[in-house]
């Protein structure tokens, strides 16, 4: 069941997470990158909410009332998962826009420096593309090792603790980063604003 109301809070952060994002960067109440870093916090409270209930649980019976609280916090997971497919490559086309997808800054290689090789380092630190496929490839790596690493810390540990702080420490950094900067450069030299609506 749990597994069903993820899916489906999934997909209505895919549709209603863009049309909330819009709504309040136009009236400038608060941009679409640092709603992001919100949500990022959100989750890592909803995280840290599900590991402080397991803790205190202790493994025991627990009553009706902690069952659904723990099916709330855990299928509202999925609205999240949902809302950070549609939102984070609108945060990172803030400061890197789609006019530069792919783009090389070969002005700031001397012209002896102009290789494939120098080219290819250069778009791994600005280009858009390459930003969102080493986004990508990361979430696809965690993904096949998530579940092993999971076990293997279980089996050294006898507590899922260690995944849980992992997770929500993630979770803080990220909501802390997309919060913090009020303005960023891409490689182009041009300002890009990131924390205020409009």
């Amino acid at each position: 069941m749990c597994r069903q109301v993820f899916s489906l809070l999934a997909a209505i952060g895919n549709v209603g997470y863009p049309v909330l994002a819009d709504f309040l960067d136009k009236r400038a109440v608060v941009s679409r990158v640092r709603l992001m870093g919100i949500t990022l916090f959100v989750y890592g409270c909803v995280f840290t909410g599900i590991w402080l209930m397991t803790h205190l649980h202790g493994g025991g019976n627990p009553s009706d009332t902690m069952k659904w609280i723990m099916f709330c916090l855990m299928s509202s997971v999925g609205f999240g998962f949902g809302a950070a497919l549609v939102g984070f490559p609108v945060c990172v086309s803030v400061a890197f826009p789609v006019e530069y997808f792919g783009y090389v800054p070969y002005h700031v290689l001397p012209a002896p420096d102009r290789s494939c090789v120098c080219a290819l380092v250069c778009a791994c630190v600005a280009a858009h593309s390459t930003i969102l496929s080493y986004v990508q490839m990361l979430a696809s790596s965690f993904a096949v090792v998530a579940a092993t690493l999971t076990a293997a810390i279980y089996n050294a540990t006898g507590s899922y603790t260690a995944m849980y702080f992992g997770m929500i420490g993630i979770l803080f950094l990220g909501a802390l980063l997309m919060c913090l900067p009020t303005s960023a450069v891409a490689s182009t030299g041009e300002s890009q604003d990131v924390g205020t609506g409009g």
